[in-house]
């Protein structure tokens, strides 16, 4: 059964993976995704490192550290996962899933479960991923709740989880490979901010969970965007900023 416009949104979630999954095109030249992970993971590494000694940039002003950091995700992180998409004949918004909302209803009920289950591991002492101090500035929420969920998820759940779907990658080691490149790509940023501290294999599981969450998600419903209102959902958590749009909506609520 194909997933079609007369399909529920809610009714992804209960069906066999390949009665909801996107119709997978052919790739065209083999491509080494390894390679591409390799200069990607590299690449953000290398930039990390100059960084950190050559400029002060944690010294610089929310606004242009975020200009710095989205800049060098383009050129990093896209740059080098369109390319692989060109070669691989399948660059195009509709064969990544952005050019469709089908899906969209199930991810946001995904999404509500998800945080659901982080409030009550919270609630019980245990955190599936780390929470920092509330956004100060509007380019750090930018940066966390737009730039971070639109980019990753092209890069693991658009490129990467597809391709390996086209390639003959069954559903468990397709999610697990795309959640594992997912995860080691956060830890030139960690190693740069807090060094090799006792919180990175906590940050390292926390972050392989939900990206084995949101593959499952991507890996049932057609449309990238159900991930990417996952991801967007996730990190609002995890900045606090959902907990700010309460409190703000409690509030007015009682004037």
């Amino acid at each position: 059964m194909r997933y079609n416009k007369h399909t529920k949104d809610f009714t992804v979630l209960f069906m066999r993976p390949s009665q909801a999954l996107w119709d997978v095109q052919p790739a065209g030249p083999r491509v080494s995704l390894w390679l591409w992970f390799v200069l990607v993971l590299g690449s953000w590494t290398l930039l990390h490192a100059v960084t950190r000694t050559l400029f002060d940039i944690e010294a610089a002003s929310p606004s242009v550290r975020f200009t710095w950091w989205t800049l060098w995700k383009v050129i990093t992180w896209l740059g080098p996962t369109f390319i692989l998409l060109r070669r691989a004949g399948v660059a195009s918004a509709s064969w990544l899933g952005l050019s469709t909302a089908r899906g969209l209803g199930a991810a946001l009920l995904w999404s509500t479960a998800w945080l659901a289950f982080q409030k009550v591991c919270e609630m019980q002492g245990l955190s599936l991923v780390a929470r920092n101090a509330p956004p100060e500035h509007f380019s750090m929420v930018a940066g966390a709740l737009l730039v971070a969920p639109l980019f990753e998820e092209i890069m693991f759940r658009g490129a990467l989880l597809r391709l390996l779907r086209a390639r003959g990658y069954g559903r468990e080691r397709a999610v697990w490979v795309s959640a594992l490149a997912f995860t080691v790509l956060h830890l030139p940023g960690w190693i740069s901010r807090f060094g090799f501290d006792a919180t990175i294999p906590s940050r390292f599981g926390g972050i392989m969970l939900f990206g084995v969450g949101v593959g499952y998600l991507a890996w049932r419903v057609p449309s990238l965007w159900g991930p990417i209102a996952l991801h967007f959902l996730n990190n609002a958590w995890a900045t606090r900023a959902l907990d700010m749009l309460m409190s703000v909506h409690a509030c007015e609520t009682q004037l």
